[in-house]
């Protein structure tokens, strides 16, 4: 089915992979709705092993897709990958926070999604990026994409970007009660771990291990604010 969608000019150095902006999932007709619904509930289940029987999986689906703007990644007409962003204004920076990311199992740690997030950021002129997150390789793609991030192991979170965390997770989450704005943390964000194992990147840095194995409880369902700051 077609839906109604922009094409990005984004390269992602692999061939036959497109890129579609929708705005907003409700914006869509009903049938092109129904048909992203599906599409996503698959990936999704696929993406992180859960079972699609499970009537609180569609409503996490649901819940996902309608989180923010949408980049779709297909290669001919299978869907590969999504992202879900929204732009914040928080102490007076341009934010571009990642609700939501989603690539398929055989297209992972080939780049896809630092290169997707790069244009991103370059396109929608953000000056810092955030993503709320139980996975190492998120860190790891902002450590690409921005010039400093934070948490830091053994640094201290500035005061400055401790008050961007602090909006933004007021935004996000609507309540700072859970929140640790030194570590960047949220307690129990999730209710339970969204991996049966927290999916590392390949060969990860001592800093990045010991972020998330002392930082993040993540069968509490805690996750972690990251925040990369892009150079001007």
């Amino acid at each position: 089915m077609r839906v109604d969608c922009t094409p990005c000019p984004v390269e992602l150095g692999v061939a036959n992979v497109q890129v579609a902006y929708i705005e907003k999932y409700d914006g869509l007709a009903r049938e092109q709705r129904e048909y992203v619904f599906e599409e996503s509930r698959l990936l999704i289940s696929k993406s992180f092993g859960q079972e699609t029987a499970d009537t609180s999986f569609d409503e996490d689906v649901m819940r996902f897709i309608r989180n923010g703007e949408m980049y779709v990644l297909r290669c001919g007409e299978a869907l590969i990958g999504m992202k879900l962003v929204r732009m914040l204004s928080c102490c007076q920076r341009s934010v571009l926070y990642n609700a939501g990311t989603v690539i398929a199992l055989e297209w992972q740690r080939r780049g896809v999604n630092t290169r997707l997030t790069r244009w991103i950021v370059q396109s929608r002129g953000a000056e810092i990026v955030a993503s709320r997150t139980q996975n190492p390789n998120i860190y790891r793609t902002l450590q690409l994409t921005c010039s400093r991030v934070w948490p830091q192991m053994h640094e201290r979170t500035p005061e400055n970007i401790q008050q961007i965390a602090l909006c933004v997770a007021q935004k996000v989450n609507g309540t700072l009660e859970t929140f640790d704005r030194q570590r960047l943390v949220d307690r129990g964000t999730y209710g339970d771990t969204l991996y049966d194992t927290i999916p590392f990147p390949e060969n990860p840095s001592p800093v990045i291990r010991e972020l998330f194995s002392q930082y993040v409880d993540a069968k509490r369902g805690d996750s972690m604010l990251v925040i990369g700051e892009v150079s001007s």
